[in-house]
């Protein structure tokens, strides 16, 4: 009889350690693409927000017709930052140099520096071509402005790109949670399906439908916690091996985000887990006793 409770107790271990692994596997799952479509996003939005633009200005402009031009550019609510060049800094530049060393001796020949003084403007192009546009024309129009160039056509795919993108993200991240939840659901509903019979027994002997209930819900919150945690720390270790490996990726932004899904991915566990099981016994609760058994 000892061995046999033994027994018992080993196998009710064991589901529920099953069942907790389980609902850690598919709330890593949820947070690790979430975790990748907010990588995504985020950097197709900084790639969108670190154009430059290169505004070349001739010689004879004085510098307070600069001055004013910079601060006509620095009015556009799309402009984030301007920063002047000079002809100097620019033929200086250790890259210029590198990239152009054939090129030097036949400039330092003529003795005169054929470069522009220009400014160098970043902006934010996402969902803003038709203000780039305008904003581009109207550079070209200012008196002293001899040439303004920046990736066109990189521009123009890009938000193309991003624009499909992102909506497509999304219709994957909703099928992805509805996936999500039915396995976690299944899961849950398969740890409850066990212990029918003891749930119908409880019944039969007079206990009221909370007094089942709460140990259950009880249960699964704790459960939910656990594997929220477990999730969390397998993301957490993921993450951290990325940022080995490709530390451009994550930025300050990026921790918040990552805190955020942590959070989420405990909370959800929590929740989901305790709603699943409340559902799932209340159903067999309900269900009369000569059925428990075709269930």
């Amino acid at each position: 009889m000892h061995n046999e409770n033994k027994r018992l107790k080993r196998k009710v271990r064991n589901s529920y350690a099953i069942s907790t692994i389980s609902i850690a596997l598919v709330l890593l799952l949820v947070g690790a693409a979430g975790f990748a479509i907010a990588a995504t996003m985020r950097t197709a939005a900084e790639v969108q927000n670190s154009v430059t633009l290169i505004v070349e200005l001739s010689n004879d402009m004085q510098q307070q017709e600069r001055e004013a031009l910079k601060a006509a550019i620095e009015e556009y609510d799309m402009v984030s930052e301007v920063k002047f060049s000079s002809k100097e800094e620019k033929i200086n530049d250790e890259g210029f140099r590198k990239i152009f060393s054939a090129e030097l001796d036949i400039i330092e020949a003529l003795g005169e520096n054929p470069l522009l003084d220009s400014y160098d403007v970043k902006v934010n192009t996402a969902g803003r071509e038709a203000e780039l546009d305008s904003f581009v024309e109207y550079i070209k129009g200012v008196d002293g402005v001899e040439h303004i160039s920046y990736p066109e056509d990189f521009v123009k795919s890009m938000n193309t790109v991003v624009s499909r993108a992102r909506p497509i993200l999304l219709i994957l991240a909703a099928v992805l949670a509805v996936i999500s939840l039915t396995l976690l659901g299944s899961t849950v509903r398969l740890a409850i399906y066990s212990k029918r019979y003891i749930i119908n027994t409880m019944k039969l002997v007079g206990a009221t439908k909370w007094f089942i209930i709460r140990p259950f819900v009880r249960s699964s919150i704790g459960q939910g916690f656990i594997a929220g945690v477990l999730a969390a720390a397998m993301l957490v270790g993921g993450v951290y091996a990325v940022s080995r490996s490709m530390p451009e990726i994550i930025t300050h932004d990026m921790l918040m985000t990552v805190c955020i899904i942590v959070a989420g991915m405990v909370a959800a566990g929590i929740l989901l887990s305790s709603v699943f099981t409340l559902l799932t016994v209340n159903k067999f609760v309900n269900m009369k006793s000569n059925k428990i058994h075709l269930y």
